[in-house]
């Protein structure tokens, strides 16, 4: 199948990698007390409104202890606020995971998704300090991967090893200020992957 072009795509991606922000159905975990064994949940890390720096920076350090600690039955997960390095780390302990998303990822290195051996859904919606994502070819039983604000990758080749993937995004998913485009070496790579249905690449000057 010719994989299709997306319009509309931060709907689209939506229904691919829900956004469950405003959902009431699914608690939000602001602190870690607050879970009580959910297989979906939001997670706030950071960003608490009304705390101290120092309070702010216990919180985070308290979720950071709670996801290292153990692999709880959490099988979708949408972190709402900003996600530093050691807490990505830390979700990626989360093995039972198969659908997770980022609304900022502020690290560079996303080596431990590799950890995340049943994740079929992966939507990062700001990650403009990562700098390498060839670790994402090694996980071949993603289906779903939409990357947002990579401005420091060039070269996308590696994700043609990915050959169950059905929906592929590279995009200025939160912002496109001036409409800028991000820069890609080639888009032949989606030759490779029997499965794709669709992508979007829009945001993208192919070089």
């Amino acid at each position: 199948m010719n994989p299709q072009p997306c319009s509309d795509h931060a709907r689209i991606y939506e229904d691919f990698v829900r956004d469950i922000r405003n959902d009431n159905r699914y608690p939000f975990i602001k602190y870690t007390d607050d879970y009580n064994g959910e297989s979906v949940v939001k997670l706030c890390p950071s960003q608490h409104q009304s705390v101290t720096p120092y309070r702010q920076k216990k919180l985070t350090e308290g979720f950071i202890d709670f996801l290292l600690r153990d692999s709880y039955p959490i099988v979708e997960m949408q972190v709402c606020t900003i996600a530093s390095q050691r807490v990505f780390e830390a979700i990626c302990n989360q093995r039972h995971l198969e659908s997770l998303r980022l609304k900022c990822f502020s690290g560079k290195d996303i080596s431990h998704i590799v950890n995340l051996s049943r994740l079929k859904k992966l939507f990062i919606e700001s990650g403009l300090g990562i700098e390498d994502i060839s670790y994402l070819a090694d996980m071949a039983q993603l289906e779903v991967l939409i990357l947002g604000e990579t401005k420091k990758i060039y070269d996308y080749s590696c994700l043609g090893k990915l050959k169950n993937l059905k929906v592929l995004g590279v995009c200025h998913y939160q912002t496109n200020i001036g409409g800028a485009k991000l820069k890609m070496k080639s888009n032949k790579f989606i030759n490779e992957m029997p499965n794709l249905e669709w992508v979007d690449l829009v945001d993208c000057k192919i070089e």
